[in-house]
């Protein structure tokens, strides 16, 4: 079996399912369509969350197997906006947390911390 491992360069965790899934006998690279015509990988893993948001939006021009799920499920896992949101209304205690242009939510002081809604969409602007 062959898998394609897709990364930014700067995942270790790739290196190690790489490693791992030679181990177990596949034939691995890392790098797209091209590679995978040219080498028959069967199946594309991403490394990340950009990796994977963008495998995702462009399965429908990949011959490989992409094994996530639906693009809109795969949004709503990454975002993470969304994600603290459903969260909270699941009962867990979640970190104060609003978007960019929003009032700061009462009771914030000090230091915050400023992370992206997403790593990567394709076409979008990250929020």
């Amino acid at each position: 079996m062959r898998a394609l491992v897709i990364e930014s360069g700067q995942a270790r965790a790739a290196l190690a399912a790489v490693r791992g899934l030679a181990a177990g006998g596949w034939d691995v690279g890392v790098a797209v369509e091209a590679a995978i015509v040219r080498f028959g990988y069967e199946v594309i893993l991403p490394a990340g969350d950009a990796e994977a948001l963008s495998l995702s939006a462009g399965r429908d021009r990949i011959s490989a197997v992409v094994p996530l799920p639906e693009h809109r499920s795969l949004m709503s896992a990454v975002d993470k906006l969304e994600l603290t949101r459903a969260a909270d209304r699941a009962g867990f205690r979640v970190p104060i947390t609003w978007k960019p242009g929003d009032a700061v939510p009462q009771g914030v002081e000090g230091r915050v911390m400023v992370k992206p809604r997403l790593h990567s969409e394709p076409g979008a602007r990250v929020l």
